[in-house]
């Protein structure tokens, strides 16, 4: 792998002028860097803090196309819904093609306490196996009661009638997002972090770059480029009334809020997922890196920089797994926790926000910035796709050719062989994956 000075990296933010220039290093920017370079544009990428520290490096750790949108799609009939996590589910194949060394298959539990819950369950996981076609990645099964005890052992005893498996996916995202980054950077982009956007550079009212602040020296310059793209996440609204303070809200905040249990409550490396809870949602129950993880929340929230776990969501997320366990867990069980927060397009009339689609859209200012907001970290490679291909189709830039992405391994992932941890000798299995 190359090496990158990182002053070097500041001189030609400083002196070239840059086909593309996306503000935001979370899972969506360094996706368009990696399309945008690997297609030939001169790319530029601005981060203000570290890669993956907001939200991209919060998340429940699943490449999902998502069974509970796949619900919804059928009970409302849904074709929105359906499209999108069919969507999800093609680019939940290229994502663990792309990056197997941060990506693999996880066989995921739904437990049934009700006979009736059989049939509607298994006919659940067939149809989401179904809309994967070849691109499915694990065929799923029922078991009976003691063979869900032997895989999930702290699972409550007590009416347990059977259970059926399915499968998606679990990565590294803060390993993910960074790789990433470097993918870019070994496509020729320029990616630098703690750089962060101040103000941007119009001539004739219209976007020609931007001013910076290299956070680490104090130094301000400008970097010009021929289209700037906001990929900031769940700060979008902030970037685009820098361009236009007047602009409508377009994003609602969501907090995900997770924890981290003892790694008993997973020990054979499969996870659970509890369907439905009484207001809706769905809750996962993972293994991750030696331990388990529990989550999610999904409550409107202000948006806001590094939030943290509040204490009434980890109770909540407590007191919901407590109903499917043999013991009863407390605040001393959790080993730490964190928040999310989402950025999901707002809906009007949608009071709760388990409820907004994950579809992700592109706006255009009348100067010329290309915002990108919503979607969910599976859709990163298509959301990134759809944003080049949209440049060149408006003629912002010259069409240099279709996106390579939907074959192009990740920064690690060249040569990756899934037996290697087998090789290094005395080396925990934990530390070799």
């Amino acid at each position: 792998m190359a090496q990158w000075n990182r002053n070097k990296l500041l001189e030609r933010l400083e002196n070239e002028t840059f086909d593309v220039l996306i503000i935001g290093g979370g899972s969506v920017g360094t996706g368009i860097a990696v399309d945008a370079s690997s297609r030939g544009y001169r790319v530029a990428l601005i981060e203000a803090e570290d890669f993956a520290s907001e939200t991209s490096g919060k998340s429940t750790k699943l490449v999902h196309g998502g069974v509970r949108y796949l619900e919804k799609a059928f009970k409302k009939l849904d074709y929105h819904q359906y499209a999108l996590v069919h969507e999800a589910l093609l680019e939940r194949n290229i994502f663990l093609s792309n990056a197997p060394h941060l990506a693999k298959a996880l066989p995921i539990i739904i437990p049934f306490y009700r006979w009736t819950d059989r049939f509607y369950y298994g006919l659940g996981v067939k149809v989401y196996e179904w809309m994967a076609g070849n691109k499915n990645i694990g065929v799923g099964k029922f078991l009976s009661a003691n063979e869900v005890k032997k895989r999930l052992p702290h699972l409550r005893n007590s009416g347990l009638r059977g259970g059926v498996t399915y499968y998606d996916g679990q990565f590294d995202d803060n390993r993910m997002n960074v790789s990433l980054a470097l993918t870019a950077l070994e496509s020729n982009s320029v990616v630098v972090n703690y750089t962060e956007f101040v103000e941007f550079i119009k001539e004739n009212d219209f976007i020609k770059g931007v001013d910076v602040l290299d956070k680490l020296s104090g130094k301000s310059f400008s970097i010009r480029a021929g289209v700037v793209v906001n990929a900031t996440g769940p700060f979008t609204d902030t970037i685009r009334r820098k361009d236009d303070q007047n602009v409508p809200s377009v994003l609602q905040g969501s907090s995900g809020t997770h924890v981290l249990l003892n790694k008993k409550y997973t020990p054979k490396g499969v996870g659970m997922l509890i369907p439905k809870t009484e207001d809706g949602r769905v809750l996962f129950l993972l293994p991750w890196q030696g331990s388990t993880l529990l989550g999610t929340t999904d409550d409107p929230c202000e948006i806001h920089h590094h939030p943290t776990a509040h204490k009434e969501d980890v109770d909540y997320l407590l007191a919901h797994i407590n109903r499917y366990l043999d013991t009863k867990l407390s605040r001393n069980d959790v080993l730490s926790s964190w928040t999310g927060i989402r950025p999901l397009i707002r809906e009007s009339g949608v009071n709760t926000t388990e409820k907004i689609s994950r579809d992700f859209q592109i706006e255009l200012s009348k100067t010329g910035l290309y915002s990108i907001y919503g979607g969910k970290w599976t859709l990163y490679r298509k959301m990134a796709e759809d944003l080049v291909d949209r440049l060149i189709s408006d003629g912002v830039i010259e069409d240099k050719g279709p996106s390579v992405t939907a074959t192009k391994r990740i920064v690690g992932g060249e040569g990756y062989n899934e037996d290697f941890a087998e090789y290094l000798q005395g080396v925990d299995p934990d530390v070799g994956d």
